[in-house]
């Protein structure tokens, strides 16, 4: 299922959840991606099945990083930044090593405006995950948060020249110089 995940084949994902699911139904890591598959796939009619399984994998395997950051990213985006931060810390005290754990505490430190800690986390989930050059568009998130689009749109490129880890990296890049170049537009409508 994570090889379809980074695809962007949301439904095949899905299934290959499904099937692990059916052979063991307290497979955290299953649960995890079942939920990351219906997360991604933008439907806000399937996030509160997301956040169940999320909180499925807590309750089955509370050792696994999974449940925790998914809930964490699901709380962040719902604007509920305390109790969001308090599960991706717990799901970084989990995983350390998780880009995806990095990329979504660092998302939570832009949010807060704490840029440097954002920053750091960004850069170390690119250190691990180097070939993943979708990482690369947080970085332009911080150059955003501190009105640089130059820099912005410098780090898309850079994560295109690196290349992604699928068709899901291609569209994070995608969204991000879309980002990067309504940032600018709206920078150069304020300068004039």
């Amino acid at each position: 299922g994570d090889a379809l995940l980074l695809d962007n084949d949301l439904l095949g994902a899905e299934a290959a959840y499904n099937r692990a699911i059916h052979i063991d139904p307290h497979h955290a890591p299953a649960l995890y991606g079942k939920g990351w598959a219906l997360y991604a796939s933008g439907f806000e009619t399937l996030k509160p099945v997301a956040r169940q399984l999320f909180q499925r994998a807590i309750e089955y395997q509370p050792k696994f990083f999974g449940g925790y950051r998914g809930k964490g990213v699901l709380l962040l985006e719902s604007g509920q930044v305390i109790a969001a931060e308090t599960l991706l810390r717990t799901a970084f005290e989990k995983d350390q090593k998780d880009p995806g754990v990095l990329a979504s505490l660092g998302q939570l430190y832009l949010q807060a405006g704490r840029l440097e800690e954002a920053e750091q986390l960004f850069a170390r989930a690119l250190e691990l995950k180097p070939a993943r050059g979708e990482l690369l568009r947080y970085l332009a998130e911080v150059d955003l948060a501190r009105e640089e689009p130059l820099a912005a749109m410098a780090h898309i490129e850079q994560g295109r020249r690196k290349g992604s880890s699928g068709r899901r990296g291609e569209l994070v890049l995608d969204e991000g110089e879309e980002r990067v170049l309504l940032e600018t537009a709206r920078l150069l409508l304020e300068d004039s």
